[in-house]
């Protein structure tokens, strides 16, 4: 399997990676913010995880699921952008090979 280099990759691939990860780091953040929250209020005996565990869950997700769907989202608009990309670039040289091709013929005849 090929791997690909960074450099190869288009511009706006590029700018959507980074914001994916930039998106990705933000909800890391806001998973931790959230996990010292609960953590606060089990430690001031305001709650209790046992007891209201959906409570807690939903806490969770409400929080950092719309980023992650983002970053996921984000990332794979690179990622198709990039592919779209790479498709047109074979096209175009199959085509300008075909042509090469085609001109040698020319010239055996």
């Amino acid at each position: 399997m090929k791997m690909k280099h960074f450099k190869d990759i288009n511009l706006i691939s590029k700018v959507l990676y980074v914001i994916s990860i930039i998106i990705l780091a933000h909800t890391l953040l806001t998973i931790y913010n959230s996990h010292m929250y609960i953590l606060s209020l089990v430690t001031s005996s305001r709650l209790v995880v046992s007891e209201s565990i959906l409570t807690v869950i939903t806490y969770y997700i409400n929080s950092s699921l719309p980023y992650a769907f983002y970053s996921i989202a984000t990332f794979s608009m690179g990622y198709i952008i990039n592919r779209l990309n790479i498709k047109n670039k074979v096209e175009k040289d199959i085509k300008n090979d075909l042509d090469d091709f085609n001109k040698l013929n020319e010239y055996d005849n």
